[in-house]
């Protein structure tokens, strides 16, 4: 009897984990697709500002739409908390980067 409560009493530990593990790999899958979107946009912006006057304003522009890019692409992504165990959890990791690149942008 005893043995058996320890055993339900691990398998429950074990399957938080497995919850949060799942809330927090969804939620890095999306921070991982945003930062891919945003690295791919400022790869072109060598090609894009190379024969502007001011070439550092229009790198800063361009960081600027990509950063709004990016935070729309996770903005978008919470939604996909909702098919996960765990909702707060990936709600949480990922409102921290958006809340991150909020500051950012102003």
């Amino acid at each position: 009897m005893i043995v058996d409560d320890y055993l339900d009493y691990l398998h429950e530990g074990s399957m938080k984990k497995k919850v949060v593990a799942a809330a927090v790999t969804t939620a890095l899958a999306v921070l991982g697709a945003s930062y891919h979107a945003y690295k791919k946009m400022m790869d072109g912006v060598d090609k894009a500002c190379k024969n502007t006057p001011d070439k550092e304003v229009c790198i800063i522009a361009f960081r600027h739409k990509a950063y709004k890019k990016r935070l729309a692409s996770l903005e978008k992504g919470l939604s996909g908390c909702k098919k996960t165990i765990n909702p707060g959890k990936c709600r949480k990791y990922i409102r921290k980067t958006i809340t991150s690149l909020r500051r950012r942008i102003k």
